[in-house]
Formats: C-alpha cells, sequence, structure tokens
C-alpha cells in the first residue's frame, strides 16, 4: 500500500466510525447561537465556541455520569482539541486542556461554569468561571450529536447534486442533524462574534461527506 492512500484510507475509516456511533437524541439551540448542546436521554453533550479579534474562546463540554430529567445542577468535563497537531478526537485531546464544572439547568435556561479559567474565555467571550452567565433554549431538533471537520470539505445545497453552500475547513465543528448515504446533514455556526445573527454568513446547514467528519467525544463504552 501507498504512504499517499494510507491517510485517506485513516479519514475514511474514522469517518465510518462517527457513522455507527451516532445515537439519536435531541439538539438544543439558544438565544446565544454559538453555543449547543446534545442530549441523548442518558448523557448530555455541548459545544462553545466566540471569537473576535482579541480573543478566542473554545471548548466542549459533556457530563461526567448519566443525567436525568430532575437533575438540576450536572457534574461536566470541558476540554479541547488538539488543533495544533490537527487531531480531533477526545482520545487525542490537549492533554492538559480538562477542566472539571457544572452544568446548571433552571426553567428553559443554562449555565455553563468551570472550576478553573478555560484559556481565551476570561472576556465578553464567555465568563465561565466567574459564575457563567445563563443561556435560554429557544428550539429543539432531533440529531445525532456533533462532528469536526478532519479537512476542508463542500457543504452540498443537496447531496444528491453537485451545487455548494460552502465549505467547512479542517477543526470545524458542526452540529449533525441527520445521515443519508454517506452523507451527513449538518448545522454550521460561524464563531466570529463580529458577524451578526441576520448575516447569512452566521449559520450555514447543508449536506457533507460522512468520512470528513469524526466525533470529538470518546465513544459510549469509553465514558
Amino acid at each position: 500500500m501507498s504512504s499517499s492512500k494510507l491517510p485517506r484510507l485513516i479519514g475514511s475509516a474514522l469517518g465510518f466510525l462517527f457513522c455507527q456511533s451516532a445515537i439519536a437524541g435531541i439538539i438544543s439551540l439558544y438565544d446565544e447561537s454559538r453555543i449547543i448542546t446534545f442530549s441523548n436521554g442518558h448523557k448530555t453533550y455541548g459545544h462553545y465556541a466566540a471569537h473576535n479579534e482579541l480573543f478566542y474562546c473554545e471548548f466542549f463540554f459533556m457530563s461526567d455520569g448519566p443525567v436525568h430529567d430532575s437533575d438540576k445542577t450536572i457534574p461536566i468535563q470541558t476540554f479541547d482539541l488538539n488543533y495544533r497537531k490537527n487531531k480531533y478526537t477526545y482520545s487525542r485531546r490537549e492533554s492538559d486542556s480538562s477542566i472539571q464544572g457544572a452544568l446548571t439547568k433552571q426553567g428553559s435556561a443554562i449555565t455553563i461554569t468551570t472550576e478553573n479559567p478555560r484559556g481565551g474565555c476570561q472576556s465578553a467571550a464567555g465568563l465561565f468561571s466567574d459564575g457563567g452567565v445563563p443561556y435560554t433554549e429557544v428550539k429543539r431538533i432531533a440529531g445525532l450529536g456533533f462532528g469536526v471537520a478532519t479537512r476542508k470539505t463542500v457543504i452540498y445545497i443537496n447531496p444528491d447534486e453537485i451545487k455548494k453552500r460552502g465549505y467547512l475547513l479542517a477543526g470545524d465543528t458542526v452540529a449533525v442533524i441527520k445521515q443519508k448515504n454517506n452523507y451527513s446533514y449538518v448545522r454550521y455556526v460561524n464563531p466570529d462574534m463580529l458577524i451578526e445573527d441576520d448575516d447569512k454568513r452566521h449559520i450555514t446547514t447543508g449536506w457533507v461527506r460522512s468520512t470528513d467528519l469524526v466525533d470529538p467525544f470518546p465513544p459510549a463504552g469509553k465514558q
């Protein structure tokens, strides 16, 4: 086997792993569009990303154990992916990036807090170690979870056509809503805080190749 084929085969295998590990659940959208959570009935997962020309705040989080509807405070672990080395899975995350925290529920709002400051998040991008701010849930949609692009990949308007809607770059995070054959229907939120919510560049939906996505969270059996 030639060395040039090996990375493509590895990427395909990881994408296939993402497809097989996806479990249907609920994606929650909030009044602050740059935070998204996903619940599969057992655990809660989430992603937050916001930046401008002065700071960059991005991290993933997941509940430390099973979650019940009656839970008001959920212990969570927050972490970063190893973007510098183009590693987008939990097993290859930044080794020193894990910070414990909590997700607190009050009515339709959630608040994320961390025990220690996260890099880039001590600003308007997020005050998570100083009590956090509430985010109000505004919509729920059925979905499969999160995916991270492993390479530049096209966002298609329809998986059966070649009309393009845009691109994802390696490291971009999306909410995966559904799958059809070899494609995943995704929702991407641009983390640039200078882009207004009504700007067409703010949120992009469409179809991408499933093999170009990996799940940033650990498999259910290893959590």
